[in-house]
């Protein structure tokens, strides 16, 4: 009888850690995301905690009007929900790529701009 109290502790003890359940993270995608700029701005997309995207990148540049980049996200590599998203001006002495240009290694590129977007209940 004097083992009595710890095995019935040691059997509580049990019961309560069969009944824990790890929840689902929500905050990460595992399907690419299809995305788009009409900003009038060049946009620079990277992750928060500067980890690599799924596809090696670590930064996606989007071109003003391009309206057809994926962001890379698998089930081994999610992408989390919260992005660092920079708004800035292109370079337009910079042929090659004005979004990765001398405008986007400037210190004071960052600004907010509101803009419209579009639901899919916008969409018919």
């Amino acid at each position: 009888m004097k083992y009595a109290e710890t095995f019935y502790c040691a059997i509580a003890l049990l019961l309560m850690s069969s009944g824990v359940v790890v929840a689902e993270n929500k905050e990460v995608f595992s399907k690419n995301t299809n995305v788009g700029n009409a900003s009038g701005y060049c946009v620079s997309i990277s992750r928060v905690d500067q980890k690599a995207f799924s596809d090696n990148k670590s930064v996606y540049y989007l071109p003003n009007i391009y309206l057809q980049g994926i962001i890379a996200a698998t089930t081994a590599v999610p992408r989390p929900i919260k992005l660092h998203v920079v708004f800035y001006e292109s370079s337009k002495n910079d042929s090659v790529q004005g979004c990765a240009g001398e405008k986007y290694r400037q210190k004071d590129k960052h600004f907010y701009n509101e803009f419209g977007a579009i639901s899919m209940s916008d969409v018919p």
